[in-house]
């Protein structure tokens, strides 16, 4: 019986571990993206305001920052048709978007930040 009650509260416990750590799992994935988010607004405004002054060095500064940040493999700038105008690292004109990243351009609008999910980066 005792044994029992013992593999009771260790499967208690065993419960209540994984449910603690899926949950911060979801806590964790959430503010990750919310940064994501923020930095990619950051950088969105950023590109508008020199676009705007046309100082098209400033993007490409803002981008590079950004590819320095810690958890951003890399940034990069294109255009509405998929053209890649200021990457983080390398140069633009060697960097394209690979067909699953083109895809995603349709589902962007200007109102509402998106994240896509695209390889393992």
């Amino acid at each position: 019986m005792l044994a029992g009650l013992v593999l009771l509260e260790a499967l208690s416990l065993a419960l209540i571990a994984a449910l603690v750590i899926r949950q911060q799992g979801r806590e964790t994935h959430l503010h990750a993206r919310q940064r994501l988010v923020n930095q990619a607004n950051s950088v969105a405004l950023q590109a508008q305001e020199a676009l705007i002054q046309q100082r098209f060095g400033w993007v490409g500064l803002s981008v590079k920052m950004m590819g320095e940040a810690p958890g951003v493999a890399f940034a990069m700038v294109t255009d509405p048709a998929g053209n890649v105008l200021f990457v983080s690292k390398g140069e633009a004109d060697r960097r394209t978007l690979d067909p699953l990243e083109r895809a995603q351009i349709p589902l962007a609008t200007t109102d509402e930040p998106r994240i896509f999910a695209v390889g393992n980066d």
